[in-house]
């Protein structure tokens, strides 16, 4: 059985909740399980920006960097996916 580390980044609207129920779906019956890190913004309370090379994104990419080093999946709604944090997870 294949097991693989996830992050999830979710918001105020589309909960963590929400998206490891909609990863799990999706992966019911594969034989693949997960285990979780969690990092959450403030949207739509805090509003969409543009930071470093992406558009309309909230949250910050120091915060996924310190957390995607060995993780194999990122799940999320609005989170700023840079170079930099593609860069920070060789196993992406």
């Amino acid at each position: 059985m294949a097991e693989m580390k996830v992050l999830l980044h979710g918001d105020l609207f589309i909960t963590n909740e929400v998206l490891r129920a909609a990863l799990e779906e999706v992966f019911r019956g594969t034989g693949i399980t997960f285990t979780y890190e969690a990092l959450t913004c403030d949207w739509p309370v805090e509003p969409i920006t543009e930071i470093e090379d992406v558009r309309e994104c909230v949250g910050s990419p120091d915060e996924i960097c310190a957390k995607v080093g060995d993780v194999d999946l990122i799940v999320t709604h609005s989170a700023p996916i840079t170079r930099r944090v593609i860069e920070a997870a060789p196993k992406l």
